[in-house]
């Protein structure tokens, strides 16, 4: 169910959480397919986050993030749409003021760049307490030769105590092992 005039959640796949620990909202970032005809391959998805304001009893779309993550790097077709998802929870920053312009929540993504498999990292966040979101303006990316999950994902983020946000990603680049 959801709160009235809000959108329901008709699917959740894997992904992360973030607590609001001012308002209590909880906030899950997830994956989802765009079309269930489509094969559930990662090339028509989108990232939604959805919300609870009320300790998780009813659950509402919050926002949609865009499928073209990264165009940068791409090889060949450039309708071939990438995704992005995140294997770790997000973190409330200590600016979170819910009403901007600082930066109160952000989401480790690993997201699909290229059309033979390769992975960058980005980073999503909210300046408005969870309401609307955005992708950070940089991928980081790291080369891979072979595609296949190649590059940078499985993001991890961590707030410092002098308020820098430090990332540790995993690189691979399948080239490298025997």
């Amino acid at each position: 169910n959801a709160p009235e005039g809000k959108v329901p959640v008709t699917k959740v796949t894997s992904g992360g959480w973030i607590y609001d620990s001012k308002t209590g909202r909880m906030m899950f970032e997830t994956y989802v397919h765009m079309d269930e005809e489509m094969v559930t391959d990662g090339h028509h998805m989108h990232t939604d986050i959805i919300i609870s304001d009320d300790g998780g009893k009813t659950w509402y779309l919050g926002d949609t993030l865009p499928c073209r993550v990264c165009t940068e790097g791409y090889i060949g077709n450039l309708d071939y749409p990438a995704y992005a998802l995140s294997y770790n929870d997000g973190i409330e920053l200590s600016t979170n003021d819910g009403k901007g312009p600082n930066v109160d929540f952000v989401f480790p993504l690993g997201a699909r760049y290229d059309n033979i498999g390769s992975f960058a990292s980005r980073i999503a966040y909210s300046r408005d307490g969870g309401d609307t979101w955005f992708y950070s303006e940089t991928p980081i990316t790291y080369p891979s030769l072979y595609g296949l999950e190649g590059g940078c994902s499985e993001g991890w983020i961590m707030e410092r105590a002098d308020g820098v946000l430090a990332l540790h990603v995993r690189c691979q680049d399948e080239s490298t092992t025997n």
